[in-house]
């Protein structure tokens, strides 16, 4: 009697055990895939902006070609700011190379370094920020959620190592 009400004891342990590790793989994989697919977002954000950047600053400034291309260029601007976090200080300065490449575009490169520059220069620091997500997704893939605390010091380690130098 004891061993079957010992067995119905470790069962319901068990049964709940398992739930809850169940209800945590299932929260890490969807918050990873979250993840993943906010990275490629961005990634096809950046490179659409940049070729719209590209391509209205060799239109010729007045004709209705560079009216739409503004158009573009500018809902393009805007929706990768959506993909952002102004508090965010890795965030705010991606924001100083998207205004740095739109500048330059609606400029026409008269101002400043070419557009090229500034579009190489936006392209490096994304695939930086690309890096750094992606390093926190495989991290926290493993079933090891990073506290706010964690989080913080590598974004402090991010900006030491790459903002220091790189202001646009």
């Amino acid at each position: 009697m004891i061993g079957v009400f010992l067995t119905l004891c470790f069962s319901v342990y068990s049964l709940i055990r398992t739930s809850k590790l169940t209800k945590n793989g299932y929260y890490i994989k969807e918050i990873t895939g979250l993840r993943a697919r906010y990275i490629e977002s961005l990634r096809k954000q950046v490179a659409e902006f940049a070729s719209h950047a590209l391509e209205l600053s060799k239109a010729k400034f007045g004709n209705d070609k560079f009216t739409e291309l503004f158009r573009d260029l500018d809902l393009s601007y805007g929706l990768t700011k959506l993909h952002l976090n102004e508090e965010n200080e890795i965030d705010r300065n991606l924001v100083r190379h998207l205004d740095k490449v739109k500048d330059a575009a609606i400029n026409q490169g008269a101002e400043g370094e070419p557009i090229n520059i500034k579009i190489n220069q936006l392209f490096t620091y994304t695939q930086k920020v690309l890096l750094f997500e992606w390093q926190n997704l495989k991290y926290e893939s493993k079933g090891k959620p990073l506290s706010e605390h964690q989080i913080e010091e590598r974004r402090k380690a991010f900006v030491r190592k790459y903002l220091e130098n790189d202001q646009p």
